[in-house]
C-alpha cells in the first residue's frame, strides 16, 4: 500500500456508483458519495482528485461489464477488477455499511479476487460465441421436448437409427400425427427446430470470420485442443463450450 495515497472502492449498479475510500493503515473505509453511472461524471471525479495518479481503484466486473474499467485505464487511474463470485460482502450487521466500503477496504488488505480485463473486440468475439451457445441450449431443451413427446405419444424410432442423425431428422418430419391439435404442435416444433439450426448455422460462419483476428488465433493453429473449441482445429470446431467466459485470474492490472 506505501505506492497508493488510497484505495478507492466503486459499487456499480446501472444507473448510480457509490464511492469509498480506505486510507493506508487499518480506519475503516469511509463513503465519497455516490455519482450517476456515466462515463462523463466518471470522468468529472478523477479530475477532482489531486492525487488522481496515485490513487487505486477497484470494482466489482458484474453484469455492467468492462467499459468502466477501459475507462479508468485512458484516464491513467491505477484499477483493479475483481471477480463478481469472489467480491467481499462486508459486515452488514449492526451498523450500516455502504456498499463501497467492503471493496475499499478487501482492496487495501489485498484480499481480492482479480480479473483480466478484455479489450472492447475480445468481448465482442465473447459476446458472439455466447449467443452461439444460447441458440445451442435453446435447440437442445426443444429436442429433448420433442423426444418426450414422442414417447408420451408412443412412438418408437426405428431400429438402429440414432437420435438427431440426418434419416432421424429426415423420419420425423413424415410422421403423421393425430389428432390435429397433436399434428399442429409437432409442425411448430419443427418451424422452430429449422429456425434455430439457421441460427446456429449463421454464428458459426461469423465464428469462424472472425477468427483469425482473435489475438490467440496463432495459439489455437498451433495446437489440437486450443481453448476456443472443443479439442478440434480451429477451422473446423463444432464449438460446444467457450473456456474464455470465466475471468481469468491475474496478479496485476
Amino acid at each position: 500500500m506505501d505506492q497508493y495515497t488510497r484505495c478507492i472502492g466503486f459499487d456499480v449498479s446501472a444507473a448510480t456508483i457509490v464511492i469509498a475510500e480506505a486510507r493506508p493503515g487499518r480506519d475503516r473505509a469511509r463513503d465519497l458519495g455516490t455519482i450517476p453511472y456515466q462515463l462523463e461524471a466518471v470522468t468529472q471525479w478523477v479530475r477532482r482528485q489531486a492525487d488522481a495518479a496515485t490513487i487505486l481503484v477497484c470494482y466489482e466486473a458484474g453484469p455492467t461489464g468492462f467499459g468502466l474499467a477501459r475507462h479508468l485505464r485512458s484516464l491513467h487511474v491505477l484499477r483493479r477488477d475483481c471477480a463478481g463470485a469472489h467480491s467481499p460482502e462486508g459486515d452488514r450487521s449492526g451498523q450500516d455499511r455502504s456498499p463501497g466500503r467492503p471493496e475499499a477496504e478487501q482492496l487495501r488488505a489485498g484480499d481480492l479476487t482479480l480479473v483480466h480485463l478484455p479489450t472492447a473486440p475480445d468481448e465482442a468475439f465473447r459476446d458472439l460465441v455466447r449467443a452461439r451457445l444460447s441458440a445451442v441450449e435453446d435447440r437442445r431443451r426443444l429436442r429433448q421436448r420433442m423426444k418426450s413427446a414422442l414417447l408420451r405419444w408412443d412412438i418408437r424410432r426405428p431400429e438402429g437409427m440414432l437420435a438427431w442423425h440426418p434419416r432421424y431428422r429426415q423420419w420425423v418430419r413424415t410422421l403423421a400425427l393425430a389428432p390435429a391439435p397433436r399434428a399442429t404442435v409437432w409442425a411448430e416444433w419443427l418451424s422452430q427446430l429449422e429456425e434455430l439450426d439457421t441460427r446456429i448455422a449463421r454464428f458459426e460462419i461469423a465464428i469462424q470470420q472472425a477468427l483469425p483476428d482473435h489475438p490467440l488465433y496463432p495459439l489455437m493453429l498451433a495446437y489440437p485442443r486450443h481453448p476456443m473449441g472443443d479439442g478440434r482445429h480451429a477451422r473446423g470446431g463444432s464449438w460446444r463450450s467457450e473456456p474464455i467466459s470465466p475471468p481469468h485470474r491475474v496478479d496485476g492490472v
